[in-house]
Parts: C-alpha cells; sequence; structure tokens
C-alpha cells in the first residue's frame, strides 16, 4: 500500500529559524507576510509586523547544489508560488525544473520541465496569464497559466545565461523583457514570436524591474550603474552607483525604484522615479544584498532587504530623514570566520577581522563538558600552517572571474611547482588552507572542502558543508572547519592515503551554536547531544520526490530516537557509531506518519475555579494517527491519554480534514499555569508541536501540603543472580529520615512502601494510581526506588527492574522492565506539583555489555526520564555494582543522602531544598568511593523547574 511517505528520503539540516545562505529573492503579501528565499534550500514566509516565521515551503533537496533556491515568483492574485534554481528531474538529471506551489496551503500542484540548466529568474504577467523563466541554458520559457501552465514558447535569442526576466503587458499585447550575461537587454513580442528590439551593454546584466504605470525598465549587472530605458528599449537615464546594483524593484505607488548591493559600500538605495535621483540610502548590511522590494503595512510603505553576512532580513522605514529599522529578522546564528582547537576544545570566532581564516576567536565549547567560554580564552588553540619545511602555499588571481584566490600555488624554497586553479564547477576560490602531514587541505566555496597531494592532485573531498568554508584548524588527526553555513564541523582524517582513489570523507560530528550559546553537536546518523533549548536547530527535511512537497521534522520531536550524548562521546573519541544507527530504521521511521497537529481552544484568562475545562483540538496528518495526548501543567506531564481512551472522549465534528475535539478537566496550581499539549503519531516516534496557553489561579487557602512518599526496594530478585543486600534497608532508612525532617513543612505525610515480592510492574503502577486519587496541585511527591536499572544500549532508554524479572535476551528488558513511558503515564497519575524522583539503581554484572553501559549512557537516560515527566531527578549512577557492597550498613549514595537529609546539606537556611540535597551527593559521593573502593562514583541530577524545601535541618 502506497503511504503518504512512499518516496521518503530524510536529510539532517541545520535550522537556525533563519536562513543560512544567499537570500536571492523577498516578496511581499497583500496581507502583511514576507516571502524569502535562498540557496539554503528553504523558502520561508514571515509575518513582517511580529517577525516571527510562519512556515516552510520545501522541495526535493541533495547533498550537494541539487534544491537551491534562485527564483521565486507570486502571481498577483497570490494563489500561486513559481519556484527555481538547481532543481533537478529524477529522469534526465537535468537541473531546470520550476515548481508551482499553492501559496496558500504549500502544496506542490505542477512541475514544470523543460529547461535544462537552472532557473535564475521568474515572473508572472499583471493579468496572472503567463509566467516567464529564465535560465542558464541560455532561453527564456513562456508559460500559459490558464492552459495549467503549459509551455507556450521559447525565446532563443540570447548566447549566454538568461538571467532577468519581465513580462510587459501594454495595449493588451504582451512582451517578455529579457537579460542576460551576453550582455545584451531584448523586447520580445510574445504574439508575433520576435524580438522587436535589443541593446548591448559593456558587462553581464543580471537584474531588471518594470514600472507599467511609467513605462519604464531598470537594468542593472556587473557595472557600477542602473539603466533606465522606456519601453522600445530607448535610453532614458544612466544612474551611477559605488555599488554594483542588486535586485531591482519599483514600489507599489511607482514613486519609487530600490537597488541592492553586489559590492562594497553595502549600500541599499532608493531613487525616486521622477528624475532617478538618490532618495534614500540604508547602510545596515554588512555584505552582499541581493533581494530587495517594498511593503505595505498599515496604508504605509517601507523598505525590505534581505542578506549581508548573517542573511538578515530588515524592514525600513526610508521616509525619515535616516532609515531605521521597525523590523529585523534573522536567525539565531552567525557565520563561523576562524576556528582553532586544542584536545576536546574548539575555538572560533564570527566576526571577521582577517582574511584566509585568520580572524580572532571569540569563543570556544569543550565538548566534553560542553561548558562554552567567552573571550578572552585561557588555552592555546592550534590552527593550520601555510608552511611546511621547504614548501609554502599562497593565493594568486585567476579561475573563471579573476578572483584574487582563486589560484594555490605550491612552492617550494620560493618556486612555484604546482598551481591549483578554481572556476565555478569546483569552489571558485581558496578561502582558506594549510598542511596536514605533506596534504595540502583548502576551504572554497559552495562548501567544497579538499584534500590535494603536494604536487596538487586531489586525493578526497570532506562533505558536509553548504557554504563557504571560511577557516580551518589542525591537531594531530583531528581537523575543524568553519563556514557560512555557520556550522562548525569536526574530521578524522587519519585514512588518508596518497595513492587511493579519491576519498569522501564525513564529518565526525557537527557543531552549531546560537548567539546566546545554545548548542547542539550531532554525528552523521542523526544522533545528538543539546543544551535545553538547541535541539531545535537541527532536524530532518523529508523528500517525497521531485513532484511532492517536502516536510520537515525537528530532532527535537525525536528526542527519544536520537538524543544519544552517549554515542556523541564515542563518536568523539574516535568510535564508529554506525552501528547504532543500524537499529533505527530511518525510512520506517518517517513512513510511520507524522504526528498530528494539536492546539489548545481554550483561551488564556484569570480564574478563580481551581478545576476548568479545556477544549482540545487534534487533527491528523496522512496516515501519522494520533496517540500518547499529554498535558503538561508548568511543564510536568499532568494526564496521558492514549488512542483508546481518547476514542472514548472525542466529538468527531470535521473528518474531511480528519480533525477531533475533546474536553478535559484539569486541575490548577496556585498562581501562574502553563498548559501544554502534544501528543505523537500512532508510532509513538514523532512528537507534535506543543501548543500553550496560560491561565492565572487564585487560590484562598494557604494551610501546609501535604507530602507523599512512595519507597520501592528489592533485595530478593526472583533470578538469584540479581540478589542484592542492601536495598531494602535503603528504602525503609529514607522514608524515616524524610519523615524525621518533613514534619514541620507538612501538615500530613503519607508513605508507601513497596518491598521485594510486592514490587511488580502491576502493584507498581496501580500504587502509583492510589497516591493520584489522594494528592492536590499544592502537594509534594517523592518517589524513592533502590534495585537494578538498566540503560538500554541500542535506544539510551531507562528501565527499571521489577521482582520477577528474568534475563532471557535484549528484548526481556523491554517486556518485563518499568519504562520511561510507564513511569510518564504513572507520574501523570500523581497531581502534586512540585515531585522528585530519587533512583539508587544499579547494574548487574551479569548482563553483559548493555548491563554494564554506565557514565554518560546513564545521563542519556535520565535525561530522557526527566524530559518526559517533567520531574527533577536524583541517579546514583555508579559505574559497577561494587557500591552495593556497602557503606555503613546502606548502599553509599543513599548513606549519602541520608547524610543531607540530617542537616549536612547547602544553604545559609535552615530549609533543605532539592538542590542542595543534589549538590551535597555530588560534591561527597564521588571522593568517598575513591577513598574506599579507588573509583569515583559519580551521581546525575537533573533538577527541573524551581528549586523546593523538602526539610528542615
Amino acid at each position: 500500500t502506497q503511504t503518504l511517505f512512499a518516496k521518503v528520503q530524510p536529510i539532517l539540516e541545520l535550522d537556525t529559524n533563519g536562513h543560512t545562505g544567499i537570500i536571492y529573492d523577498i516578496i511581499p503579501t497583500h496581507n502583511g507576510e514576507i516571502i524569502s528565499a535562498s540557496d539554503d534550500k528553504t523558502i520561508r514566509v514571515w509575518d513582517a509586523r511580529s517577525g516571527k516565521e510562519k512556515r516552510k515551503i520545501l522541495g526535493n533537496i541533495g547533498k550537494g547544489s541539487e534544491g537551491k533556491i534562485f527564483a521565486i515568483a507570486l502571481s498577483n492574485n497570490e494563489k500561486y508560488l513559481a519556484v527555481g534554481g538547481y532543481l533537478s528531474s529524477d529522469e534526465n538529471k537535468e537541473w531546470g525544473n520550476i515548481r508551482i506551489y499553492n501559496y496558500h496551503t504549500g502544496k506542490l500542484i505542477k512541475l514544470l520541465k523543460s529547461h535544462s540548466n537552472v532557473v535564475m529568474d521568474l515572473s508572472f504577467s499583471r493579468d496572472d496569464s503567463y509566467l516567464i523563466s529564465g535560465s542558464f541554458d541560455r532561453t527564456a520559457k513562456i508559460w500559459s497559466v490558464k492552459e495549467n501552465f503549459t509551455l507556450s514558447d521559447t525565446i532563443t535569442f540570447h548566447t549566454n545565461n538568461v538571467n532577468a526576466t519581465k513580462i510587459i503587458l501594454k495595449n493588451n499585447h504582451y512582451y517578455a523583457l529579457t537579460a542576460g550575461w551576453d550582455n545584451q537587454i531584448a523586447l520580445y513580442d510574445m504574439q508575433r514570436k520576435n524580438v522587436l528590439h535589443s541593446h548591448t551593454l559593456g558587462y553581464r546584466l543580471r537584474y531588471l524591474a518594470i514600472n507599467e504605470t511609467l513605462g519604464h525598465i531598470a537594468a542593472s549587472g556587473d557595472g557600477r550603474e542602473i539603466k533606465i530605458y522606456d519601453f522600445e528599449l530607448n535610453e532614458i537615464k544612466t544612474i551611477p552607483s559605488q555599488t554594483k546594483p542588486h535586485g531591482l524593484n519599483y514600489s507599489n505607488n511607482t514613486k519609487y525604484l530600490i537597488a541592492g548591493a553586489g559590492t562594497s559600500p553595502r549600500d541599499i538605495n532608493i531613487y525616486t522615479t521622477h528624475n532617478y535621483t538618490l532618495f534614500k540610502t540604508f547602510k545596515k548590511h554588512t555584505n552582499s544584498t541581493k533581494a530587495v522590494n517594498f511593503i505595505t503595512l498599515d496604508g504605509k510603505s517601507y523598505g525590505i532587504s534581505g542578506g549581508g553576512n548573517n542573511y538578515s532580513i530588515y524592514i525600513w522605514d526610508y521616509h525619515n530623514s535616516v532609515p531605521n529599522v521597525i523590523q529585523k529578522i534573522e536567525g539565531k546564528g552567525s557565520r563561523v570566520w576562524s576556528v582553532a582547537i586544542a584536545g576536546d576544545t574548539i575555538a572560533w570566532g564570527n566576526k571577521w577581522t582577517e582574511r584566509n581564516g585568520k580572524s580572532k576567536l571569540q569563543k570556544s565549547i569543550n565538548l566534553n563538558t560542553f561548558t562554552i567560554e567567552h573571550a578572552p580564552l585561557k588555552t592555546h588553540f592550534n590552527r593550520i600552517s601555510t608552511s611546511n619545511g621547504r614548501y609554502f602555499l599562497n593565493h594568486s588571481h585567476g579561475g573563471d572571474y579573476g578572483y584574487r584566490d582563486a589560484v594555490l600555488e605550491i612552492k617550494k624554497d620560493g618556486n612555484v611547482l604546482e598551481r591549483i586553479v578554481k572556476n565555478s564547477h569546483n569552489g571558485y576560490r581558496h578561502r582558506c588552507y594549510g598542511w596536514y602531514k605533506d596534504f595540502i587541505i583548502s576551504g572554497e566555496d559552495n562548501g567544497h572542502l579538499k584534500v590535494y597531494t603536494k604536487e596538487g592532485i586531489e586525493v578526497a573531498s570532506l562533505v558536509g558543508h553548504t557554504g563557504a568554508v571560511w577557516s580551518i584548524a589542525v591537531e594531530g588527526d583531528r581537523l575543524v572547519s568553519g563556514s557560512g553555513d555557520q556550522t562548525i564541523k569536526v574530521w578524522n582524517l587519519s585514512a588518508l592515503k596518497r595513492d587511493s582513489e579519491k576519498m569522501r570523507i564525513f564529518p565526525t560530528l557537527s557543531i552549531f551554536v546560537s548567539k546566546n550559546d545554545e548548542y547542539v553537536v550531532w554525528s552523521k546518523e542523526g544522533f545528538f547531544n543539546a543544551s535545553k533549548g538547541g535541539a531545535k536547530y537541527i532536524g530532518y527535511h523529508i523528500n517525497q520526490g521531485e513532484d511532492k512537497e517536502a516536510q520537515y521534522v525537528g530532532v527535537d520531536k525525536l528526542y527519544n530516537t536520537y538524543y544519544r550524548p552517549d554515542l556523541i562521546a564515542k563518536a568523539l573519541g574516535g568510535e564508529d557509531v554506525s552501528q547504532y544507527a543500524k537499529n533505527i530504521d530511518i525510512h520506517n521511521l518517517f513512513n510511520s506518519g507524522l504526528a498530528p497537529e494539536v492546539k489548545i481552544l481554550s483561551k488564556s484568562k484569570t480564574t478563580k475555579k481551581r478545576d476548568i475545562k479545556l477544549e482540545l483540538q487534534v487533527c491528523t496528518i496522512g496516515n501519522g494517527g494520533y496517540d500518547n495526548l499529554t498535558l503538561y501543567l508548568n511543564g510536568l506531564a499532568v494526564d496521558v491519554l492514549d488512542k483508546d481512551r481518547a476514542l472514548k472522549l472525542k466529538k468527531l465534528q470535521n473528518m474531511r480534514k480528519n480533525c477531533f475535539t475533546l474536553n478535559k478537566i484539569i486541575s490548577l496550581q496556585s498562581g501562574k499555569n502553563v498548559i501544554g499539549f502534544n501528543a505523537t503519531n500512532s508510532a509513538g516516534n514523532i512528537e507534535s508541536n506543543t501548543d500553550t496557553i496560560k491561565i492565572d489561579y487564585t487560590r484562598r487557602s494557604h494551610q501546609k501540603p501535604n507530602l507523599y512518599i512512595l519507597a520501592i526496594g528489592v533485595d530478593e530478585y526472583r533470578d538469584g543472580d540479581l540478589w542484592l543486600k542492601y536495598s531494602k534497608a535503603d528504602a525503609n532508612a529514607f522514608v524515616d529520615s524524610i519523615q524525621t525532617v518533613s514534619k514541620a513543612l507538612f501538615n500530613n505525610i503519607y508513605s508507601y512502601k513497596l518491598l521485594d515480592r510486592d514490587v511488580t510492574k502491576s502493584n507498581v503502577l496501580e500504587t502509583f494510581k492510589k497516591i493520584g486519587a489522594k494528592t492536590t496541585r499544592e502537594d509534594v511527591f517523592i518517589l524513592y526506588m533502590a534495585g537494578h536499572g538498566i540503560t538500554d544500549v541500542k535506544t539510551g532508554a531507562y528501565f527499571y527492574l521489577p521482582v520477577d524479572f528474568r534475563y532471557k535476551n535484549d528484548n526481556s528488558v523491554r517486556v518485563k522492565g518499568i519504562s520511561q513511558n510507564d513511569f510518564k503515564l504513572a507520574l501523570s497519575k500523581i497531581q502534586a506539583m512540585k515531585s522528585l524522583t530519587i533512583l539508587d539503581t544499579c547494574n548487574s554484572g551479569s548482563f553483559s555489555e548493555a548491563m554494564a553501559s554506565r557514565g554518560v549512557l546513564q545521563k542519556t537516560a535520565i535525561y530522557k526520564l526527566t524530559r518526559a515527566t517533567g520531574r527533577a531527578t536524583i541517579v546514583a549512577s555508579s559505574k559497577d555494582q561494587v557500591a552495593l557492597e556497602g557503606y555503613k550498613g546502606h548502599g553509599v549514595f543513599t548513606y549519602t543522602l541520608i547524610e543531607a537529609l540530617k542537616g549536612k546539606g547547602y544553604g545559609t537556611d535552615n530549609k533543605i531544598t532539592i538542590k542542595e540535597l543534589a549538590s551535597y551527593i555530588e560534591d561527597v559521593l564521588p571522593d568517598r568511593t575513591y577513598d574506599k573502593w579507588g573509583y569515583e562514583q559519580v551521581p546525575q541530577s537533573n533538577i527541573s523547574g524551581s528549586d523546593f524545601p523538602i526539610g528542615v535541618k
């Protein structure tokens, strides 16, 4: 059966919430949206007033240049969006496809195939009867919109690339206007099918704009001027310019012409159309800006420009004496101009201060601790050298375009031995270069990063960057590169050989650090580690074939599958982690369908009622279905509906859109309440976005809360190999200790114990239900578990092993253990908003590799558990079971925990908070275990939400 994702091809991409490549086109809409298109292969739709991204319009892409977008055009009725660029055909592997989208739905409705090379410009006629396209195949093509975009005519006048196209409608007669790299502008009669007029200049032409009211044409290119013509190509005026003008457009009121900047100075200029004198100059952009236009908001016209070093979009008021910015739209990343390395610490700079990748270093990140340091940096870092004994590298002018660094010269004793020349098909220029052993590394444009012998022979291509490589650094066999695509990549060069065929080497790790120091680090397999907000910056662009729109799913929606800090640590250490990806069939993962779109239909408000009714909406996408409809209150999962429960509650309203609504009662916490709602697809492996609302609730009663304790401990497992000595004693001691120190803080203390034979999966889950029926939002709940826990090496998920567990094979853990999802469901029954989970669970030596995996793997599992439930967590996390031999009659972790409860924790007041508890254990436990057993047992904690007291010293 063919599914929505029958042709699925997921490609891992960076998404910085803004463009990461050159913005080639920018279009305003009637309702205040801005459409921007970039060679980062995305089209983004923005709300001009808020600067927020509303959606993306995506299509098929490839690993190289395939998918880069160079042109868009919006029909005047705003029904169709035409897209051109480096868009391939699966049939003939030519690159001139044009995609026609329904602009409002983002659906790809037509694929136009005729051009044999990239499409550089698109334009609709004023009445939307025709679309014209210009291509590097030296032709312009006219498409009949009314006849379902059938090809109407091909213009073959030009002898070089056609870069600019327009259609003029004059006296009910259509004319095509074209300009190209043959230095010619031509006016073509679409009825008679012949060129009426042409004009040749002394430079390549790239841009056209028309003003049908005035009967004017503006043209520009590689000259430092703008030519103004009438509709018979008679020259009206030449506008001199200090820069090479890019991206021309007339304002809707016909009074102004705007021009971007191709070279220094990077000024955006607006000219009056009365006499084409300079009216205003906008100076905020720091690099080439090709995309310029006008937008009308609330009856007033503003300038729009997209470009510069960080591919920023500015909306600016040009009516003031000095144009002022009213909105800036920009991603959370920056170009990486410089990189350096020292061991597992990488430094970089996001500001250009010097050529050839030698700009100043501003930040560093340690890939073991993920601490970020700002300049001045304390460590001495290695870069890359241009000299190697008697050999030396430098650059010179040359190549197709005469760039100053298009030729890399390899010199020995001052004499040039070889030259490596860059042209348009292989990287344009040598942006940075240096020696690794006897190999030459060169960073080039368009993501090219090459390895050459000292004889100038290419031996390897380092594949991964999509933008210009601005800087490289080397230490040992490790290479680091920084790029205009805003990423840093780490490469292992140990496999390089002089006499082998050309190699393709992929990065060991890729790194993105946002402007506010959120980070994400990922492997080529998609495994990642990230700061709390960092995972949203990468995701899967899901190709569904050349004739269908693409989808996008962020890895923050795939946490349970791809969040693997343990594997990132292995990759950094040189281990091949691809074996772990064999457990994941990524195509089947996405073939299971996307998660639904969810929404809370109730509105934010202030209430005096504790219990409120929420109206929730779920809209399934394709065959994705739905499951795990989860309500969160201030970050804690407080209600989870599986598919069966939801079916009983839902009221079908609009099956045409696969949407339904359901009502849920939720109890509020006193004060501010942020309510979140999300879901997964029916397979449970892809999460939806989370919709939120805010509700303020004023509680009248101010009595002390109650404390609920659930303590679980197993010594006498039915499998004799798993027997322990101190779990029951630890559980009892913990309950006694917490009851002693917490009396003054709580109205009542209720303790529940499950020990040995009572610790079955069903009993544990039933006890959660029983406690949940008694708790309120103001209460406190503490879960303590001692016994065996295991982190599944394949998935990085945590399981607690009940008393009746018997190890048969790897799957027995997933079948019999109490899983992360079980805990999420169980803890959602607990209404108490202040909650702490304490795990003193250690692996047994009888479980081979799976049971012996600790350290970062354990931390991976605990973070996943904490994220799923929202509950604060403290974990013993010992490396093996030796700590269970006892410390003064207890497990060493629980003994240290009880010490902290007796008042040895931190803090100047007399209260013991959960953060103080965690801090004491983290400080004391490693030294204690090292002194007694000769190794450090390192506990893990993940304290989400606000701190709260649980005892009095």
